[in-house]
């Protein structure tokens, strides 16, 4: 599921913010299709590493990793050398295309984050949470850099302000859940060395530094909505309040008491995920109708 959203949501924010307002956009909506797909196998490359970097941990955490039986660790790098390969491939015809070969250096920087951080960053606090949040937002965020009209459009296209906010929300959503996974797998990360800010701070510290992620995720989609409703979309930016709910209460239950923390920080972590899917579905659902029928 993860790689699916991975791989429409550079589509779902260029047929809603970008095709239906500009004229003349630098890329097609095949192009961005397999833009994002792409970057889906640059993170599947990534996961693919992080299980073989993280067997000890998971086992000690008690997750799920194919490695510990079903895999051999050969064929996880084969897999991920397939994937890799598949990226650059795709990688190299778009910048082809569309004339923008400088863009290629994208590839190496996220291959190597995501190496970096499987194997040196990911017990290291904040630090490791910050990199995968960063990924996670540069996968709407490509278009800012592929689509110039986007950055060209930000002092006045009311969009172009909700991919931007769009973009934050993604970073903030992703640094609540790091925050709150790392809650979670407190006890197996400190028995494996990791230095996490779980390991490291009092958990009621921690989230507050969940808490307070999840308020600047807040802060964006209440702007996406406000822009929406500014452009007369009423439903759409009731969808953004739905949107805004969900986040709200996901961070109302990372402070409620449970007799099993874990589990509950399980629980958020998984709102927050389908949290970010919603988002996406919003957007598929009311963008382009909302500036295609005049709205803006």
């Amino acid at each position: 599921m993860n790689l699916m959203l991975i791989a429409l949501t550079p589509l779902a924010l260029w047929l809603s913010l970008v095709e239906p307002l500009f004229e003349d956009p630098q890329l097609t909506a095949r192009q961005v299709l397999w833009l994002g797909i792409a970057v889906a196998l640059v993170a599947g490359g990534g996961n693919i590493v992080n299980d073989i970097a993280d067997r000890t941990i998971d086992d000690l955490n008690g997750r799920p990793n194919p490695l510990l039986g079903q895999v051999s660790v050969g064929e996880a790098w084969a897999i991920y050398s397939v994937l890799t390969l598949g990226a650059a491939a795709l990688s190299v015809k778009l910048a082809v295309e569309v004339g923008w070969l400088e863009g290629l250096v994208l590839l190496p920087l996220a291959i190597g984050a995501l190496l970096m951080y499987s194997f040196a960053l990911k017990c290291q606090p904040l630090i490791g949470n910050i990199l995968v949040a960063l990924l996670c937002a540069g996968v709407p965020g490509i278009l800012l850099v592929a689509e110039p009209a986007l950055l060209h459009g930000l002092p006045d296209q009311p969009n172009a302000h909700a991919m931007l906010a769009y973009v934050v929300f993604a970073f903030a959503g992703t640094m609540m859940r790091e925050t709150v996974k790392d809650l979670e797998d407190q006890h197996g990360d400190g028995m494996a060395g990791c230095r996490t800010l779980a390991v490291r701070w009092p958990a009621a510290r921690v989230r507050t530094v969940a808490v307070v992620w999840g308020f600047l995720g807040l802060v964006a989609v209440a702007y996406i909505g406000f822009v929406y409703f500014r452009s007369e979309a009423t439903m759409a930016s009731l969808g953004w309040g739905l949107v805004w709910v969900f986040m709200a209460i996901a961070i109302w239950n990372i402070d409620i008491p449970r007799p099993d923390l874990r589990h509950a920080y399980a629980f958020v972590s998984r709102q927050l995920k389908w949290t970010l899917a919603l988002a996406l579905l919003v957007l598929v659902i009311y963008g382009r109708n909302t500036w295609t029928n005049g709205a803006a």
